[in-house]
């Protein structure tokens, strides 16, 4: 089942994996909450497997923190949903460099890696990159952190589409104030045209490991 942000990729699911549609072994479904609800509670379906927020994970697997049995079921280890279910939340996902002999081509190569791992789909994937850890006492440190800043300079800042990017994006802003640096190449051609924020891409540089 596709989340609703992205069901206006559904013809294109289904003509990438056409053999597969035609023969019955996938079928893609447009819907929301409920619609999930009623998938993972069907008896054709004998395991789940979501993407999304912890908070969808646990409504999924105890039920809507308004209703007064998920505590319940909480404290007994009750869970509401019995059948196998795996899921790839939302987090905060680092990119560990491992220090050694880098020529610049090496520095640009792997600068252009980490921000497409920032920037595809707009971040909006699970498991977007959003931590830098390099090693203090690296030689090429100062270089690599430069690279990758020049290389944001060049990728336009794009409609967020997701809802509540706004918000969680102003959070950001007022927790780092002037040290959340903008790096983009200013809004896309068209996005004046998007409801959806246009918010250029932040760095935050040497960050506590506290």
């Amino acid at each position: 089942k596709l989340n609703p942000v992205n069901d206006y990729s559904l013809p294109f699911l289904e003509e990438a994996f056409a053999p597969f549609v035609e023969r019955g072994f996938i079928t893609f479904v447009r819907g929301g909450a409920k619609e999930g609800e009623f998938l993972c509670a069907h008896d054709a379906v004998d395991d789940v497997h979501i993407t999304g927020s912890e908070f969808t994970h646990d409504v999924i697997v105890w039920g809507h923190p308004d209703d007064p049995e998920t505590a319940q079921r909480r404290e007994r280890h009750e869970p509401r949903l019995t059948k196998p279910i795996t899921s790839e939340l939302g987090g905060v996902t680092p990119v560990i460099v491992v220090p050694g002999e880098w020529s610049e081509k090496d520095l640009v190569y792997q600068a252009r890696n980490v921000v497409g791992m920032v920037t595809n789909n707009v971040s909006f994937n699970c498991v977007a990159a959003k931590v830098l850890v390099v090693d203090a006492d690296w030689k090429h440190r100062g270089a690599f952190i430069a690279a990758v800043k020049d290389v944001f300079r060049t990728i336009p800042a794009r409609p967020a589409y997701y809802p509540g990017a706004g918000t969680r994006y102003q959070r950001f802003v007022d927790a780092y104030g002037e040290r959340a640096e903008a790096v983009s190449a200013g809004p896309i051609e068209g996005s004046s045209e998007s409801d959806a924020p246009v918010l250029e891409w932040l760095i935050v540089s040497d960050v506590s490991s506290d």
